[in-house]
């Protein structure tokens, strides 16, 4: 509903522009918290299907969340990937992230 309503970008959009940088797992999770909407796209070892660490964007905006501050706030709220490594950085930069608000 969040999708069909353009609340939130589609998950399948956002790692669609990271596979240039990534492998990721189509077991992509939205995580609802008191801080927001993020999607959290699993990063799988290339060759398997071993999650070996995790990127967050905020569903609504596409933007890559990249505080280290942030990131463990959000890691703090138990969840399946809460044990993998959150990824800091902003491997995607700030063009690909308005063409994802333009095509929602």
């Amino acid at each position: 509903m969040l999708l069909d309503a353009k609340i939130i970008v589609s998950p399948a959009l956002i790692a669609e522009q990271v596979k240039n940088q990534f492998v990721t797992s189509e077991n992509i999770t939205l995580l609802l918290t008191g801080m927001g909407l993020h999607w959290l796209i699993p990063i799988v070892e290339e060759g398997s299907e071993f999650v070996t660490s995790i990127i967050v964007f905020n569903a609504k905006t596409a933007e890559r969340i990249s505080s280290k501050d942030t990131l463990e706030r959000l890691k703090n709220y138990r969840n399946s990937y809460s044990t993998y490594q959150w990824l800091e950085g902003t491997d995607v930069n700030r063009k690909v992230t308005e063409q994802l608000l333009e095509s929602v």
